[in-house]
């Protein structure tokens, strides 16, 4: 009778380390695909980022003239304005004109389609843009320096389930030389 309580406690513990083992290979697995899908957004964010800093630093600016006041620079920001942050070929449809940097701001979300062995992650890019001063501090006055930041948020499924931890944000600044 001893033996056979000791046989089967012998059971219940390799089972029970089985199972610790199986649970850590599951961890890592996760944590491998939390970190490519972080880095694919992230690359997103970069290629966003690089798209936006190719326009024009504002409306006014478009012609070339230069500008010697920060006060001819635009006040207010669009907003909702349907702009195209990676090449259309990879998202199709049709696009506002977003010809400078205020043009991003506040934008309708684009979301990209990235497809894998087990289903599809849509990569969800935004871009905001405001107005800092020399302290990289946001300010309600116009300067001659803009920070935009793109964030990237990565869903399964139809949208809901998200895949990273937290959004991916990249905030860069961009200043007017006159």
């Amino acid at each position: 009778m001893p033996q056979t309580i000791l046989a089967i406690l012998s059971i219940l513990v390799v089972t029970i380390l089985a199972l610790s083992q199986q649970q850590g290979i599951v961890k890592g697995y996760e944590d491998m695909v939390d970190d490519e899908a972080e880095v694919l957004a992230t690359g997103y964010a970069l290629q966003a980022m690089e798209f936006i800093g190719q326009r024009s630093f504002d409306k006014i600016t478009l012609n070339g003239l230069p500008v010697g006041n920060p006060d001819q620079f635009v006040q207010t920001f669009p907003t909702g304005k349907k702009c195209d942050l990676v090449p259309p070929i990879e998202t199709g449809g049709a696009f506002d004109n977003c010809a400078s940097l205020e043009d991003y701001n506040a934008m309708t979300p684009q979301t990209v389609a990235f497809k894998t062995e087990s289903g599809t992650v849509q990569f969800v890019l935004e871009a905001t843009v405001r107005y800092v001063d020399a302290g990289r501090q946001p300010t309600a006055t116009r300067t001659f320096s803009k920070e935009v930041v793109v964030k990237v948020s990565a869903y399964t499924g139809n949208g809901t389930r998200p895949v990273l931890k937290q959004p991916v944000q990249l905030p860069r600044i961009f200043s007017y030389g006159n």
